[in-house]
């Protein structure tokens, strides 16, 4: 057996295993195109594959930090899309993962959505396990829902009022500078402008918008949000967070001005890392503190699927950092490839 990068000349036998192996009715035009961008470095794509001679039989892929801004560390990585064919034992598994872990030098190995069949195998790797918290934010100007399923008592829950100075300040290509380098320094895996451009400004797939929280009119923290539109309704999705866990706190004023400017339904966020008291005492919502089948805050838009879906989170690493995780790291928050032309 053979563990080596996928090379551009083995692309074929690639592209045919994952059809084969993966989803049957995939659309590979449309699949391509999200590999290409998520994955291609330089005239490789960041996959490593298991060939007993010539047979593909596994592949993995990874996505170092590095592959959004050189300036970033390749040794803090995160891995996805993994596929053994059946018949072969967990050592190819084994192999392609520690292939990975060769290429980049890793010290973080992170993992966003990670099936629960695969828990006990990761775990066994070193892997830390967590679900992912899964907040989110009603508009008080609803009292129908469409995409959402809200009970009358919690639609008539209440409200946390703040007395704070918190505004926001939309990014893009012209004023992303603004952000001072410090507040990358505040959350790990770091990230950083050119992170945000490539990864969010300049997504093919998806419009996202950038912004920054002040508190006092001073910068504090950055939010990622990408707005859906469904069934003549807005809702928002909150992907990441850039920040210090206690300035999350701040975040839910902003949100809820958010909301109000998008005429969104509500804003969600998964999110590991940052404490579900804190976020429940800004006046974010938890859907584990009710019954599954009570609240409904869909997961799934392509196509779009009115159930609840809990993600977890998986990660491995010697560094002593404080690790804050969301739905936009690694390939979290990418389409669904087998619904696309």
């Amino acid at each position: 057996m053979k563990i080596s990068q996928l090379n551009l000349v083995d692309k074929d036998i690639f592209y045919k295993f994952i059809k084969n192996y993966w989803v049957k009715k995939v659309k590979m035009t449309f699949l391509k195109k999200v590999f290409v961008w998520q994955y291609a470095s330089n005239k490789k794509l960041n996959f490593v594959i298991a060939k007993n001679k010539k047979e593909l039989i596994g592949i993995q892929g990874f996505i170092p930090m590095k592959h959004y801004d050189s300036s970033l560390s390749k040794e803090n990585v995160f891995q996805a899309f993994l596929r053994v064919k059946e018949g072969n034992n967990i050592g190819t598994a084994i192999l392609l993962h520690k292939k990975i872990i060769s290429l980049c030098k890793a010290k973080f190995i992170g993992v966003i959505g990670i099936d629960e069949i695969t828990h006990k195998f990761h775990r066994w790797l070193g892997f830390k396990i967590f679900k992912m918290n899964h907040h989110f934010l009603l508009s008080e100007k609803f009292k129908v829902f469409k995409i959402a399923k809200i009970n009358e008592k919690l639609r008539h829950k209440k409200k946390i009022k703040h007395n704070l100075n918190i505004s926001y300040e939309k990014l893009n290509f012209k004023n992303i500078n603004k952000i001072k380098n410090q507040i990358f320094k505040k959350s790990f895996p770091k990230k950083s402008k050119n992170f945000l451009i490539k990864r969010y400004l300049k997504n093919p797939f998806y419009r996202y918008l950038i912004l920054q929280i002040k508190r006092n009119n001073h910068p504090i923290s950055i939010i990622v949000i990408r707005p859906i539109k469904l069934k003549e309704r807005n809702i928002l999705r909150l992907v990441d967070y850039i920040g210090s866990e206690n300035d999350a706190k701040y975040i839910q004023p902003a949100c809820k001005k958010i909301l109000e400017c998008y005429n969104a339904e509500y804003l969600d966020f998964y999110s590991h890392g940052i404490s579900s008291e804190l976020l429940k005492n800004s006046g974010f919502e938890n859907r584990y503190d009710y019954q599954n089948k009570e609240i409904i805050i869909p997961n799934y838009f392509e196509p779009f699927i009115k159930k609840n879906v809990d993600i977890y989170c998986a990660y491995k690493t010697n560094l002593r950092k404080k690790i804050k995780l969301f739905k936009g790291d690694g390939d979290g928050d990418r389409p669904n490839v087998s619904v696309y032309k």
